[in-house]
């Protein structure tokens, strides 16, 4: 379980208040329920070195628990995601984002029988919603550049300083099968192979950032 918690102080004599972010995190065993690992801070040293020794102890391999800010003290060269898509194709870059299409996923529940899938299953970065199932697939074949637009004040759209590369599909494993909001297991790679054969056991897509900025809910991707 992971929950953000904000923590509004108000020193004396502070003509504005000062936030500070929590970031809790708790693991428990999914069949019963037994709590593996107490609410840990994330936010902080002291609780990414207890995840780190939790987890090496857990797994049997030594584990490094490191942040994306520019202050962390590491030095590493580590994917934040579970490819190492952008390590290989593009020179070592770890900026590798995972996109999952709506439409694709709504196309897998259609034609699978399915009452309920959600896109959170797939661990996406980033869902997207608007263009035609599958065709994200297309992107990647053509290594084609992304462009998120964003729309102004005025209503108008505009191209951010953020643009992407499409450089991956996504091979799906046994860990979709489980859904922290959904209690039934499914079998998706069994279902993607059985129902979409054209594409085999692949849903969403990888993309690499070549240029950063800033995405906000509601920006658009332009294909270029």
């Amino acid at each position: 379980h992971y929950e953000i918690e904000e923590i509004v102080s108000e020193p004396e004599n502070a003509a504005t208040t000062n936030p500070s972010i929590r970031r809790w995190l708790t693991i428990h065993d999914r069949a019963t329920q037994k709590e593996l690992l107490t609410k840990t801070d994330l936010s902080t040293d002291t609780g990414r070195t207890h995840l780190a020794q939790f987890l090496t102890e857990y797994s049997g391999r030594p584990v490094q628990c490191v942040t994306h800010t520019p202050h962390d003290r590491v030095n590493h060269e580590f994917q934040f995601g579970n490819t190492a898509s952008g390590v290989k194709l593009n020179d070592g870059n770890t900026r590798t984002l995972h996109i999952v299409n709506q439409n694709t996923i709504d196309d897998v529940r259609t034609k699978c029988g399915l009452d309920l899938l959600h896109a959170t299953r797939f661990r996406p970065n980033i869902i997207i919603d608007g263009p035609p199932a599958w065709s994200e697939f297309d992107w990647v074949q053509h290594n084609q550049h992304l462009q998120v637009m964003t729309t102004t004040n005025d209503n108008q759209s505009r191209p951010t300083t953020l643009k992407l590369r499409a450089i991956q599909r996504t091979v799906r494993c046994d860990a979709v099968s489980v859904d922290p909001l959904d209690p039934r297991l499914l079998d998706i790679p069994k279902l993607l192979t059985q129902h979409f054969p054209e594409h085999g056991p692949f849903l969403g897509i990888y993309a690499v950032v070549e240029s950063p900025g800033t995405l906000q809910v509601g920006d658009t991707l332009q294909v270029i």
